[in-house]
């Protein structure tokens, strides 16, 4: 598991939903700095082992979803601007290192910089975005972030 990769987890709500999750700064264990679909970032422990799931799917930085998820029930994630999640994962491994001393635990100097996974994830490198899938709460929400579309000029110029 690596700053920038994906999950799957699932609740056992009903509809079902399965939640996409970003992978943002290692704790310890399994403990992930994560951020949800609706830019909430917290530690959640990423493994089938977490007794709030009833299931779990690691997806690395392949945002393709497997074909036992129902891709009408994954909540993912709206365009994201790369620069946006770079700031989330610089944020995260602050907290995280934060979170480590509080354990009594050694913080992490590592590089500040994500692995080469975040790029591709959120479409830097030459790649094709991520098909959208259906969100669950409406709209066609894909999996995996994609790059934002940059904002139209005004009509007529600057006023």
């Amino acid at each position: 598991m690596e700053p920038g990769h994906l999950c799957l987890v699932h609740y056992g709500e009903v509809p079902s939903t399965w939640h996409a999750r970003i992978l943002l700064s290692h704790v310890h264990g399994n403990d992930w700095y994560i951020l949800t679909p609706d830019f909430d970032r917290y530690i959640e422990q990423l493994d089938g082992l977490n007794p709030n799931y009833t299931d779990f799917v690691y997806l690395g930085s392949n945002p393709a979803v497997p074909p036992r998820v129902p891709p009408h029930e994954v909540y993912g994630f709206s365009p994201m601007d790369p620069a946006f999640l770079a700031n989330q994962i610089s944020l995260a491994k602050l907290e995280a290192n934060a979170e480590r001393l509080a354990r009594g635990l050694p913080i992490d100097a590592g590089p500040g910089v994500p692995a080469a996974p975040v790029a591709a994830v959120v479409g830097a490198v030459p790649a094709p975005p991520p098909a959208p899938l259906p969100g669950v709460l409406g709209g066609g929400a894909p999996v995996a972030p994609v790059p934002a579309a940059p904002a139209a000029a005004p009509a007529g110029g600057a006023p």
